[in-house]
């Protein structure tokens, strides 16, 4: 959540941007920008490993299990995907079907912690395994939700070109929002335990 966003290179800004403005049409570049969002993903899912493998995520990063990192490093790609999606949407002015997501990720979420930690009493475990569900879920909603009739399956070079450049331009006060936004809670949590993170 923290990293992601860094690594959008305001990309998604250039998106809503050049759909609204009605320079680009979403199943013209609709592919394109879900791919990008896998990419970002992986590269985010990369670096986050290589910040733990390399000991430099704290006290959190340290006590994290393997197996629960590599499911989480695994939804990455997912997140990536619905961000990019999310802003498909909102250049198309649908905030009806964007809000109804966010009521979707929502409520589903307390059921899922429920079934999956406290029902079957399985821990962190469980609450990994929620957060899979329902990211994968959200990603196949997202998609659907975006994606028209006639989507051409290609990666159009020249909007990848135009929106690499535009998004450039906004990255940097992009990059000030998300570290307003994040940076406390990842401070803390190479300062601090797991159970302190968690209070805050």
């Amino acid at each position: 959540n923290f990293i992601l966003p860094l690594l959008t290179f305001g990309f998604g800004g250039a998106v809503i941007y050049y759909i609204s403005a009605g320079k680009r049409r979403a199943e013209d570049v609709g592919f394109t920008v879900v791919v990008v969002g896998l990419v970002q993903g992986l590269l985010s899912a990369g670096l986050t490993y290589g910040l733990w493998a390399a000991g430099l995520l704290g006290r959190t990063g340290g006590e994290t299990p393997t197996r629960d990192l590599f499911v989480t490093l695994l939804l990455v790609p997912l997140q990536g995907a619905q961000l990019m999606g999310s802003r498909v949407l909102f250049g198309e002015s649908r905030f009806g079907i964007s809000n109804w997501l966010n009521v979707a990720r929502a409520a589903p979420n307390p059921m899922l912690l429920l079934a999956c930690v406290v029902g079957p009493r399985m821990g962190l475990w469980g609450a990994v395994l929620a957060t899979a569900l329902l990211n994968l879920a959200m990603t196949i909603a997202t998609v659907a939700a975006m994606y028209p009739q006639r989507w051409r399956f290609t990666v159009n070079a020249d909007f990848l070109r135009e929106a690499g450049r535009y998004g450039m331009k906004m990255w940097v006060g992009d990059l000030a929002t998300r570290a307003n936004l994040r940076l406390d809670q990842m401070l803390l949590g190479i300062f601090a335990t797991p159970a302190a993170l968690g209070n805050y």
